[in-house]
């Protein structure tokens, strides 16, 4: 029988504030500001990267200062791209030639996001000490058992890996976020999407709709090809409602308004005494880029800028979500602020909204 760790035990405790004196308990073991850190997350989804493509001119100028000023990731190209793999929205100014318009509608036609687009819960290319600080590592030692592991970000995103070991009847390992202050309300939304890079195994991610350390959780078993990034759809009517690895039926369908904590495990067992039948003791590593979610009611996706409405044409012809902003009497700097307006605008999809500067 493995050696149990009591100060295993106790950090994880301290860490996710089980126990009274959690805040005093963190900062003697270096754990710092989790209270301040889980009030940073949550609330509404996060849009990925807006592409901004337009020549050098003062309204161009002004629209990507308004956008960084607001808080979006931004990129701005006065030149065609290659990719669009990255992007969420993508902005078309004014001042662009036809065939690079046309250009960049035919990347986004190949890019398969652009059919099914996501909004992030985290990206772990962007990854913060924020970030770093909200995720915790929830093991077995949590009932005797000795397997370990961590959420490592690197540039490329974050890897969950560590050893799952079955000595002293344990046989899971996992990470989690905190409990958020304010949880994320993933209603507008039909599921979600992990991108991961797995070595075979079969994991499983696991939602919270309770403010619990201990509740209920709604859970979701995905397989990976090793060495191989993929993408996992996970519907909401597809989670599953556990506790402690039981399902619990009786706990009615996930409730996506209220989404408090975010878990992912590699666990000996499936659901009510089933085995994992993918599970191999041992090392294991899950790459991740990224949590998002995805579907709902669609949104433009493309808005463009134009002094005439004769791009509508082109723009209904890609099947993407498109908003086509007519200034008649030319754009001006001025403008920024319409453009904020639609970004995410749920009602302003496949129309021509005109303005007058």
């Amino acid at each position: 029988m493995a050696n149990w760790e009591l100060s295993r035990f106790v950090q994880t405790l301290v860490k996710f504030n089980v126990v009274p004196g959690s805040n005093l308990l963190q900062a003697l073991l270096g754990q710092g500001a989790e209270a301040v850190v889980a009030k940073k997350f949550g609330g509404q989804p996060s849009m990925g990267k807006i592409l901004v493509v337009g020549g050098d001119r003062p309204e161009n100028q002004a629209l990507v200062h308004e956008l960084l000023g607001r808080g979006y990731q931004v990129r701005w190209a006065q030149v065609t791209v290659a990719s669009l793999a990255d992007i969420s929205i993508l902005i078309l100014c004014a001042d662009l030639a036809p065939t690079m318009v046309q250009s960049l509608l035919n990347i986004a036609r190949q890019e398969p996001q652009w059919r099914s687009p996501q909004w992030n819960l985290f990206d772990f290319r962007q990854n913060t000490p924020a970030l770093a600080q909200l995720w915790g590592a929830v093991d077995d030692v949590v009932m005797g058992g000795v397997s370990q592991s961590q959420l490592r970000l690197v540039p490329t995103g974050a890897i969950f890996t560590g050893t799952v070991s079955t000595e002293n009847n344990g046989g899971f390992a996992s990470v989690r976020t905190q409990t958020l202050a304010n949880p994320w309300d993933l209603s507008p939304y039909t599921g979600l999407r992990l991108r991961v890079k797995g070595d075979g195994q079969r994991y499983k991610l696991i939602a919270r709709s309770e403010d619990r350390w201990d509740g209920v959780g709604y859970s979701y078993s995905f397989a990976t090809t090793p060495n191989q990034w993929i993408t996992v759809d996970i519907p909401f009517t597809a989670l599953i409602p556990v506790f402690r690895a039981k399902s619990v039926p009786q706990m009615g369908p996930f409730n996506p308004q209220r989404v408090y904590a975010i878990q992912l495990m590699l666990s000996k067992f499936e659901y009510d005494g089933q085995l994992n039948p993918t599970f191999t003791p041992g090392p294991f590593q899950l790459e991740i880029e990224a949590i998002a979610v995805y579907g709902g009611e669609p949104f433009a996706q493309i808005i463009a800028l134009n002094t005439t409405t004769a791009l509508q044409e082109t723009l209904h012809e890609t099947g993407i979500p498109y908003c086509l902003l007519h200034y008649p009497q030319g754009v001006t700097p001025q403008n920024s602020k319409a453009v904020i307006n639609i970004i995410g605008d749920r009602q302003a999809v496949n129309q021509i909204i005109t303005h007058s500067p």
